[in-house]
């Protein structure tokens, strides 16, 4: 975008979107959010004012991560009632 005075109306845009995007996302929502999108902006100046202040502090946190990897969570397995049932009854099966 050349022209400045264009730009504007779109960063509003772009940090409401964000901003209720994230107060209203899941956790992983909310981590594409902080991690991927906001930690690749290099001048952030004109979008911090439009962001929410919940969207600020957390992006204020994720910048420590920024350049690092971070491995996802992992998944814990379910042990239900049923599933149990069905290994008892694999392991009497073999």
């Amino acid at each position: 975008m050349n022209n400045s005075k264009n730009s504007i109306p779109l960063i509003k845009k772009l940090g409401k979107l964000l901003s209720d995007l994230y107060s209203n996302g899941t956790k992983d929502v909310r981590s594409i959010i902080t991690m991927v999108v906001l930690n690749r902006i290099e001048n952030t100046a004109p979008l911090q004012e439009c962001l929410s202040e919940e969207l600020k502090k957390a992006w204020e946190h994720s910048l420590k991560y920024k350049g690092k990897e971070v491995k996802p969570e992992k998944i814990k397995k379910r042990s239900s009632l049923m599933s149990k049932a069905l290994e008892y009854q694999n392991q009497q099966g073999k």
